[in-house]
């Protein structure tokens, strides 16, 4: 009797292995072989491993027309800036016809566009403009053709280059805020301004914020106001409030 338990025991553990063996079979059958599963990922076009071997040496290229959100804007401005200030300058080495001719259509071609910047006020491309074709121009000066298109495209330069600092020198004089407060005057005697912030009433030349007045009128006070080693005069009127624009309101040193 003793040795009873012991044998139900040991027929336990055994009933126990014989039916580990099956699941642990069942589990190994289950298990792809390594070979099957090569065989797998290459059949998928082997996305897992080219995946896991080339991470590290992986090189990111932009499909084509696609926004890229770390691109160079500044740099691209500049190409863009570049290509549109760039003009198609005839090849005269190329050409089989003359090459005076060519230049020539090339110098009216050019007069005719600055023409068109400086009648709407886009003086700065003017300049520019006329800065390229007087360098391609120049060695065809003695053609009387392009000698004649060439002094229009230097008269429409210089007229821009004159507007442009004109432009520039208004926005430094508004942005002195010289306000007329009023005007002090008598038949028979001397007129003084009045200005806002100013200690004192002021007479003609005398000097107020890098200015000169020159003229008092009975509304009106003109300043003679120097800019790029140019005079102008510009007037502000009783009660007027000049407004300065975002680029002026501090206005630079005078070079």
């Amino acid at each position: 009797m003793r040795h009873l338990p012991l044998s139900l025991l040991l027929l336990t553990l055994a009933g126990g292995l014989s039916a580990a063996e099956p699941a642990s079979a069942s589990a190994t059958a289950a298990r792809p072989a390594p070979a099957a599963t090569a065989a797998a990922r290459s059949a998928t076009g082997g996305i897992e491993a080219a995946t896991l071997i080339d991470e590290d040496d992986w090189v990111f290229e932009p499909m084509v027309g696609r926004v890229d959100i770390f691109h160079d804007i500044p740099e691209r401005l500049r190409v863009q800036r570049q290509a549109a200030d760039k003009q198609d300058v005839p090849d005269v080495n190329a050409s089989k016809g003359d090459p005076r001719k060519d230049m020539a259509a090339y110098a009216k071609e050019q007069a005719d566009r600055i023409e068109k910047l400086v009648a709407a006020r886009k003086f700065d491309d003017a300049v520019k403009t006329g800065d390229v074709a007087i360098k391609n121009l120049e060695r065809y000066a003695g053609d009387a053709d392009i000698e004649q298109w060439l002094k229009t495209i230097r008269a429409y330069r210089d007229q821009a280059d004159e507007a442009l600092t004109r432009d520039e020198a208004q926005a430094q004089f508004d942005a002195l805020q010289l306000q007329i407060t009023g005007i002090l005057w008598a038949e028979s005697g001397q007129r003084l301004v009045i200005i806002a912030g100013e200690p004192r009433a002021l007479a003609v030349n005398d000097r107020v914020r890098d200015c000169v007045i020159i003229t008092i009128d009975s509304d009106r006070v003109d300043f003679r106001f120097h800019w790029k080693r140019k005079r102008f005069e510009f007037p502000r009127y009783v009660g007027e409030s000049p407004v300065a624009t975002t680029a002026t309101k501090s206005p630079a040193k005078q070079p």
